[in-house]
């Protein structure tokens, strides 16, 4: 038969090393001047690219279907991410407003792309 600690209690070891860690931290911790910024976080996300829609002053409208399909998927139909098209965050807002709004006029289906545009010329 297995013998058990049933009344005794083993001190909890842990606390220890947890108020070692956070005296660490402390000491360690910047100060608050040294704290970057969320718009020093955001610094350089808003760039457009060279090859972006905006350099080439092509308008985004939700009835131009052609150049809306090629920012959707071709399986499924949905919008392509901000790192997959390569535009600036302004340009993906608009496409992506724009293609809600063809979806919703009935310009664009839903779940797929339309087949006569899946072999699409990339602008890029």
């Amino acid at each position: 038969m297995a013998s058990r600690c049933i009344g005794k209690q083993v001190p909890f070891i842990s606390n220890v090393f947890r108020s070692r860690t956070v005296a660490a931290y402390y000491s360690t911790k910047k100060s608050t001047s040294d704290k970057l910024t969320w718009r020093d976080k955001m610094e350089g996300v808003n760039d457009c690219p060279k090859n972006c829609l905006c350099s080439k002053n092509i308008e985004t409208d939700y009835k131009n279907v052609q150049l809306l399909s090629q920012f959707t998927s071709g399986q499924t139909g949905m919008i392509l991410p901000r790192n997959v098209t390569k535009v600036c965050l302004k340009k993906q807002r608009e496409i992506a407003l724009a293609i809600r709004r063809s979806r919703t006029m009935g310009f664009m289906p839903y779940t797929y792309k339309l087949p006569e545009y899946l072999d699409n010329p990339k602008l890029f």
